[in-house]
């Protein structure tokens, strides 16, 4: 019984903590596994705004360039008039220093081109390092999973074993003590004439003895009358002859 019910070492106990280990188990892989997904919804959301930005960029700096080199062919052919021009006049066109701004505007597009570039770099990078940190994870679960339905089927196997032995033997025990039981019963039936041949036996001796004290006492009484002292002198007479 102790190796089956014992609080901590007993198989019952043991198949509880195996079981709850098993349960703490499957909700870790769960929870992992929704962790993991809502990751990856986060990452495919990531990529795919800074994959829209750098097309962004791309598209601003085709037409800024398109844009100041147009300014550029329109400055040159205006150089030609400058020298007859109010000074001024650049000024007012809105042409002085365009093409050296735009270069400016273009290195800034550049840079911000470069960081996204960078930063999904970095996203597909995370990416890879979480979902390979998963599935490194989720082996160990399931090689656990694994073992412990190993150990708890042994255990019940065992549990099972033993159950049937302690039937067994309860069985067992119950038999004796059902025989114990018929036999005092039997017991008790035939009481009643044993106690009466018990009592017969006694009285049945007390008579023999009366009996064999009275013979004793007749036979001394014959013994003294007159007429058994002359038998018994008549036979001596016939044992000595003529």
């Amino acid at each position: 019984v102790t190796i089956i019910e014992a609080p901590d070492t007993g198989l019952r106990a043991m198949i509880d903590l195996t079981e709850g280990q098993l349960s703490a188990n499957s909700e870790a892989q769960k929870a992992e596994t929704a962790q993991r997904a809502k990751e990856n919804v986060a990452y495919q959301a990531d990529v795919a705004n800074l994959a829209q930005a750098q097309r962004l960029v791309q598209s601003a700096v085709r037409v800024l360039e398109r844009y100041y080199a147009s300014v550029g062919e329109e400055e040159e052919a205006d150089a030609q008039t400058l020298t007859s021009a109010p000074s001024t006049w650049e000024e007012e066109k809105g042409y002085k220093g365009q093409s050296g701004a735009g270069s400016s505007v273009l290195k800034m597009l550049a840079f911000i081109q470069e960081q996204t570039k960078k930063e999904e770099t970095a996203a597909h990078d995370e990416e890879k390092l979480a979902q390979h940190a998963f599935e490194d994870s989720m082996a160990r679960l399931t090689d656990e999973q694994g073992t412990l339905r190993k150990s708890l089927l042994s255990l019940k196997r065992s549990l099972a074993e033993k159950e049937t032995e302690l039937s067994e033997a309860t069985g067992d025990r119950r038999k004796t003590e059902a025989d114990k039981v018929a036999v005092e019963r039997y017991l008790k039936e035939i009481k009643p004439g044993c106690d009466f041949i018990a009592s017969e036996f006694e009285l049945r001796e007390q008579r023999r003895a009366s009996e064999t004290g009275a013979l004793k006492k007749a036979k001394e009484l014959l013994k003294g009358t007159p007429a058994f002292q002359s038998a018994v002198a008549a036979l001596r007479l016939e044992d000595l002859g003529p």
